[in-house]
């Protein structure tokens, strides 16, 4: 859309130097010649740059570029307010299904019902982040809950919007917004102890990562040091980890090619889909007594009993209507202890 590409090439001048703070940007009959557009579409622009605070409109002479300390928030919101967004970078059909997301939906939807809120659902799937921005401009929304937004452009975005913003199952310690997520530090110890009551000595830790930095993300390198801790108490226990392969092609014959490996890591701690799926096609190709050496504890949100040979496999999981129902209390009465990130308890189940 014109207008976007209008607030984008400004907004870089911003950012660039090229319009500097205080200093007045070119009249909007100027700025329509420049880019070959009608005023009402530099007009609309310039409307979405002062929504972000990058600009301010000064009465009978046009538009100011603002201090960099005035200049990172979209809105101007301050509670009572009544239209709530919670904003999901999931295709919508996927998160509905789940029983997790339907409940912490559920427990969203009655705290603010119960204080006369109207809610509404943001889809970031698949689409530029602007776009995203766009649609809750155009709602009006002036408070958002954010389920998993790990998409960094979008996250940025919704950072700056100058409206109260919980983020919920997403760990960003570089984020100054309120945070309700699973106790990973808690599930990594748990999953050793389950292991280790079903009496394996030596443990392996499927972990995710970073891609631009290689390395373990913020949840799974948590999920780590509770391990780590765990397997610490009891000195029966010990533990590696590895990196699952990016690649989606050839992750199931590298982890095959890990598991022959480390043979004597009959105990296997995945942290999710990622590692859990194929894990599970290559312990379901062995033969029952092979397998049957084998134990997992998965971090996944699967809802149905899996067993691998007839051995069931068991879940961390979170109760998903809890943390939905305090990002939302969050939301509305904020935290007198002003606890940036809330950690929750998670629970291991084997789906029964």
């Amino acid at each position: 859309m014109k207008y976007l590409c209008i607030y984008n090439e400004i907004k870089k001048g911003i950012a660039s130097g090229r319009y500097q703070p205080q200093v007045q940007l070119p009249q909007v009959i100027e700025l329509a010649k420049t880019f070959g557009v009608a005023k009402g579409t530099v007009e609309h622009a310039l409307k979405l740059l002062q929504k972000e605070g990058l600009i301010r409109g000064v009465k009978s002479k046009g538009c100011y570029v603002c201090k960099p300390s005035e200049s990172h928030l979209f809105y101007t919101s301050t509670p009572p307010f009544s239209k709530v967004g919670v904003l999901t970078v999931r295709p919508l059909g996927g998160m509905f299904a789940s029983s997790y997301f339907s409940s912490m939906f559920k427990g969203i939807d009655e705290i603010l019902r119960a204080a006369s809120k109207l809610l509404y659902i943001v889809g970031g799937w698949n689409k530029p982040y602007l776009e995203t921005i766009k649609e809750i401009n155009a709602l009006g929304l002036d408070a958002l809950i954010s389920l998993e937004c790990e998409d960094p452009d979008l996250r940025n975005a919704i950072e700056h919007l100058k409206i109260p913003l919980v983020h919920v199952d997403l760990l960003d310690l570089d984020s100054k917004h309120p945070m309700i997520v699973p106790n990973s530090f808690q599930g990594g110890s748990m999953a050793v102890k389950k292991l280790k009551e079903l009496g394996h000595e030596r443990i392996l830790f499927l972990h995710g990562y970073t891609p631009r930095f290689l390395q373990m993300d913020h949840t799974d390198s948590i999920r780590w040091k509770g391990i780590l801790e765990e397997a610490g108490q009891a000195p029966v226990a010990r533990v590696r980890k590895k990196r699952i392969s990016p690649d989606e092609d050839r992750r199931k014959y590298y982890l095959a090619l890990e598991l022959a490996k480390q043979r004597n890591c009959t105990g296997i701690i995945s942290a999710g889909g990622a590692s859990f799926q194929p894990l599970s096609e290559i312990l379901n190709a062995m033969s029952p007594d092979e397998a049957g050496h084998y134990s997992v504890v998965a971090f996944d949100l699967c809802d149905v009993p899996v067993r691998i040979h007839g051995k069931p496999v068991f879940f961390c999981k979170w109760d998903g209507n809890s943390m939905g129902r305090r990002a939302a209390e969050i939301l509305l009465h904020g935290d007198e202890d002003q606890i940036r990130i809330q950690y929750l308890p998670m629970f291991l189940t084997d789906n029964v």
